[in-house]
């Protein structure tokens, strides 16, 4: 995931998570968000206690708006930016963590 520039960058990002209820009638969804950090880092509490601190903090700057190209840029920086303070890695858009599960892959014999 990167810092969107463009508006253009900010609407997909908007789309993006209104598909996955991240931002749900203008608002951004603390609940959503923690859902979608659990299936990045599972049972490792060490990295939900940060994940959830840093949707904390975002919920918060997220406050500012209700359109939705504006409130994905606050969020997405938002997130960027925390996610580097606070060391978590393999998270949404990393790719660290794009791999391709055995039950997907294709035989290529």
């Amino acid at each position: 995931m990167s810092i969107p520039k463009t508006q253009a960058e900010k609407c997909m990002m908007g789309c993006l998570m209104r598909k996955v209820n991240v931002i749900n009638k203008g608002k951004f969804s603390v609940e959503e968000a923690t859902k979608v950090a659990q299936k990045y880092y599972g049972t490792n509490e060490t990295m939900m206690k940060k994940a959830k601190d840093l949707i904390d903090v975002c919920a918060k700057k997220a406050q500012s708006t209700t359109e939705e190209c504006a409130l994905a840029g606050i969020v997405t920086t938002c997130i960027v930016e925390e996610a580097q303070k606070a060391g978590l890695a393999g998270g949404p858009g990393s790719r660290s963590r794009r791999t391709v599960s055995p039950k997907f892959r294709r035989n290529s014999m």
